[in-house]
């Protein structure tokens, strides 16, 4: 029984002692041209419109899709930040799924560059402009730096935190950031607000893996081109990663998953009934990186 009391006293007070670190908090890692990493994601799009009048359905359009990408990546240019402007993507499995309808878009060994041309995304497959399809897919799983705050300032902070802990976004640097990633004119952010949270820290080979998650909220006025009253829209976001405090060596794996949801009203003709409108999009990507060089 003594023995058995000790081993327990032993065991809790190692773990009080591993929670009562505190631990860095550091979500970029600045790349270089010519690294190259492994990359796996997987991203997913999911809308539902609907359009009732007096209590009839006149549209109720609903789609999904999702792509999966295997690659190995080459950084070609990197901005101030050393976030890739510009990276090459050697393809090992590339597949589409629309409305349960999977195929493969590109074979293994075609080579995609991505980059942001006009502020929008672009790709090159094999030297050529993609196509409008293998476009669409591709921008589901990779994602080139508009530019903006990076994620520290956006998420972090420059004090040590426990397990546990949990701090405010810089609402600032996010409006920055959604400036840059939505087309201009498009989206307006009136308000924004969340958090981050230390969840948990493992140990993977000789390196400290800082588990985080993050939640953001932002009312948001879009503009849609048509006339619409009592308008109301919402995005909010949850972002998780498992970051190596040794990024050369660990695998780094990012999750996060963005809804919009729009409601309003509209009357396109005086003698016509109202229409009301309910609109929802959610976006899913998840993503593993591995340094290779």
């Amino acid at each position: 029984m003594k023995k058995t009391l000790l081993t327990f006293a032993v065991v809790m007070i190692a773990a009080w002692s591993v929670s009562a670190q505190d631990y860095a908090i550091k979500l970029n890692y600045p790349l270089k041209a010519d690294q190259q990493y492994k990359y796996t994601a997987s991203g997913t799009e999911t809308t539902k419109n609907l359009v009732a009048s007096d209590d009839q359905t006149i549209s109720d359009e609903k789609s999904d899709s999702k792509a999966d990408l295997a690659s190995t990546v080459t950084v070609i240019a990197v901005d101030s930040f050393g976030r890739p402007t510009k990276e090459s993507h050697t393809i090992e499995t590339f597949s589409y799924t629309k409305d349960g309808n999977k195929k493969d878009l590109l074979s293994a060994g075609a080579k995609v560059v991505a980059f942001r041309q006009d502020s929008k995304m672009a790709f090159e497959v094999d030297g050529k402009e993609a196509s409008s399809t293998v476009s669409k897919a591709l921008e589901r799983v990779i994602d080139i730096s508009a530019g903006g705050p990076p994620d520290d300032e956006i998420f972090g902070t420059k004090e040590r935190k426990k397990v546990g802990d949990s701090w405010s976004i810089n609402e600032e640097a996010a409006k920055k950031s959604l400036e840059k990633q939505v087309e201009e004119g498009k989206l307006k952010e009136e308000k924004i607000s969340g958090k981050t949270t230390l969840q948990k820290v493992t140990r993977v080979g000789d390196s400290d893996v800082v588990h985080l998650a993050a939640t953001m909220n932002a009312t948001v006025k879009p503009e849609i081109g048509v006339p619409v009253s009592n308008l109301s829209a919402t995005m909010t976001g949850t972002m998780t990663g498992a970051i190596p405090a040794d990024q050369a060596k660990g695998t780094r794996e990012e999750s996060m998953e963005i809804i919009f949801s729009m409601k309003g009203s509209m009357k396109p003709d005086p003698s016509a009934p109202t229409m009301k409108l309910d609109v929802t999009a959610k976006q899913t990507i998840s993503i593993t990186r591995k340094l290779l060089k």
